[in-house]
């Protein structure tokens, strides 16, 4: 009998981490999604700001183009 409850506290213990573990990986995808999404944004970002400045410089140019000629 006493066994028998060394066996079942054994099962318990190893239900309770595979348990945790799942958990733990859960939260780690959570968290790596997250930081990928931020990360993903911020290049986006960076993009966008280079595509701007390169059309400001562009617009500057002709602007600048334009009043050489007049």
């Amino acid at each position: 009998m006493i066994r028998k409850t060394y066996k079942h506290c054994y099962e318990r213990r190893h239900y309770f981490m595979a348990n945790n573990i799942v958990k733990i990986i859960g939260l780690a995808a959570t968290v790596i999604g997250f930081g990928a999404t931020l990360l993903s944004d911020w290049v986006n970002e960076k993009k966008m700001e280079e595509m701007v400045d390169e059309k400001v410089n562009e617009a500057l140019a002709k602007r600048e183009e334009n009043e050489e000629e007049s």
